[in-house]
């Protein structure tokens, strides 16, 4: 597959002509004054290793000759994953315009993912960390960042991403310097995912438990049903009710419908990217969530299976900053489990959890979508 060349002029030329024409007209942004360029990675073995070319990183494209279903996004080796991306249910999800798109070639058939929409819905730019020149290249030239892509589908698989960068100016009070040695966390969204069973017989479930007892929730996703026959849904916290939907009209007045085989809940009243948590359930504070689901009685189900997820909060943690040298091998970026101690003090407590991303994810990997 051929890789293109991407020449990009020098980004921090524009931030060598910011002057007081550039202040008049800009809004606020938190990574104050900076520029964009962007770039190229190649497929190496199944995966996509990031290197220092800028502050920080967005993810833009995902060029490949066979079909992707899953993104993993690691930290420090494939087996430490920080996130896990199916592009299909994203693709219904973000559904004004196709995320993916399939052209034909002579030998191969190509498939391009944007990203853009992607990314944007379940983290902020990822900082670059510290330089570690690669071996036989000069310093600085071009430098390891222990972040990788890698994917389901990874034998035989050939291709590129394309990502943007950000460089911010340099300075005293600049970003990058504040947070070289000092911790920092950035936001991420978690697409916890649950197989649930429904009878075919019924058209109903009973009263099934929801795994996820930890995080901030402002809804829910039911997934692989027809939204159209769906005439109940009824959540029960702590064996009472939160939500109690038994009526076709009401379902369609108050929950969301993304398409015909997807519907989100909200617990909010808003939108499922509605971003922020004031008025979320705190699962963690919630000993017992039980849901139930019934469709028209007279529509033929063809699955006894459908899913329920959940775009849920968390952080990706630097410890030591973006710069490792200041604590060789302990600064890898690491995820943590959040959740609220249950005392009269309801203080937040946090575990190193490595395995998290399998807890929310690993029912769906034996799942057929």
């Amino acid at each position: 597959m051929n890789i293109p060349k991407l020449f990009s002029s020098n980004a921090l030329m524009d931030i060598m002509t910011y002057g007081q024409l550039n202040k008049e007209f800009e809004k606020q942004n938190k990574y104050e004054q900076h520029s964009y360029n962007n770039y190229i990675t190649p497929i190496n073995n199944g995966m996509v290793k990031l290197y220092r070319k800028s502050d920080l990183v967005n993810l833009k494209y995902l060029i490949t000759n066979r079909k992707v279903r899953r993104i993993y996004f690691s930290a420090d080796s494939i087996d430490n994953k920080l996130l896990v991306i199916p592009l299909e249910f994203f693709d219904k999800l973000l559904n004004k315009k196709s995320l993916i798109q399939i052209e034909r070639k002579e030998t191969y058939t190509e498939y391009t993912y944007d990203l853009t929409l992607i990314w944007n819905n379940v983290a902020e730019p990822i900082w670059a960390l510290s330089d570690r020149p690669i071996p036989g290249t000069i310093p600085m030239s071009q430098t390891i960042i222990d972040y990788c892509f890698s994917f389901d589908n990874p034998d035989d698989l050939e291709g590129y991403m394309l990502f943007e960068g950000i460089f911010l100016r340099e300075g005293n009070q600049s970003l990058r310097r504040k947070y070289i040695n000092r911790k920092i966390e950035t936001p991420i969204k978690h697409l916890y995912t649950q197989v649930i069973p429904i009878s075919t017989k019924t058209n109903t479930t009973d009263y099934v438990t929801i795994l996820c007892n930890f995080s901030l929730w402002n809804g829910f996703f039911i997934e692989n049903l027809p939204v159209k026959n769906i005439k109940k849904i009824i959540v029960n916290l702590n064996g009472f009710p939160r939500i109690d939907y038994e009526d076709k009209k009401i379902i369609q007045l108050l929950c969301h419908k993304i398409n015909d085989t997807l519907l989100y809940i909200p617990f909010n009243n808003k939108s499922w990217n509605y971003d922020d948590y004031k008025s979320s359930i705190n699962f963690g504070r919630i000993y017992q969530v039980h849901l139930r689901v019934e469709l028209d009685g007279d529509h033929k189900l063809t699955k006894n299976k459908f899913l329920v997820r959940g775009l849920v909060p968390n952080k990706i943690s630097y410890i030591h900053g973006i710069d490792l040298k200041y604590a060789p091998g302990t600064g890898f970026p690491t995820l943590f489990k959040y959740y609220e101690q249950d005392d009269r003090f309801h203080r937040i407590r946090k575990i190193l959890y490595r395995k998290l991303c399998c807890e929310l994810t690993h029912i769906i990997l034996d799942y057929s979508e």
